[in-house]
């Protein structure tokens, strides 16, 4: 996990306008995500970018020798073009939750694994640094913007 930390004066952002600030950065966040790097996480380059698991040799055999190609997460293709995301976010993060089905010629589907959730979900070290620095130049743009700005002045005593 990573945090921003950055000073706007009292006066200009109010407790609810932080989070409401938050709350879209967070959403942007992840559909930035679903848009551009998730379609990363069906290519080849995925085992050495996100340390994908590696398949087993019969597998791998099988899967070359019926649709000739390596890539994890995509034995004919079905999983990729049939996944579903959906997002919640709220001030303090965001979540991504993704939901596909294996096989259409099944008629009860069988659920996606877990492991294999969370190896289509993750982002490498880079992509976190690269979204930090977003986030923090995002905040800095939103809490000055007139969008989040106080509307009535507040008398100090």
């Amino acid at each position: 996990m990573y945090g921003i930390e950055i000073q706007i004066e009292r006066a200009q952002l109010t407790p609810r306008k932080h989070g409401q600030l938050m709350k879209e950065i967070n959403r942007r966040v992840m559909e930035r995500h679903v848009t551009q790097r998730l379609p990363n996480h069906f290519e080849e380059s995925a085992h050495s970018e996100y340390g994908a698991r590696p398949r087993s040799a019969k597998y791998n055999k099988v899967k070359m020798r019926k649709y000739e190609h390596k890539k994890p997460n995509v034995f004919s293709g079905h999983l990729q073009q049939s996944i579903r995301t959906s997002i919640t976010a709220t001030q303090y993060g965001a979540k991504l939750t993704i939901k596909a089905s294996y096989n259409p010629k099944k008629k009860k589907q069988s659920r996606m694994a877990d492991w294999q959730k969370r190896e289509i979900a993750v982002m490498s070290n880079d992509e976190l640094k690269q979204e930090q620095q977003r986030q923090a130049s995002e905040y800095k743009r939103g809490a000055t913007s007139d969008k989040y700005r106080r509307k009535r002045k507040r008398r100090i005593k």
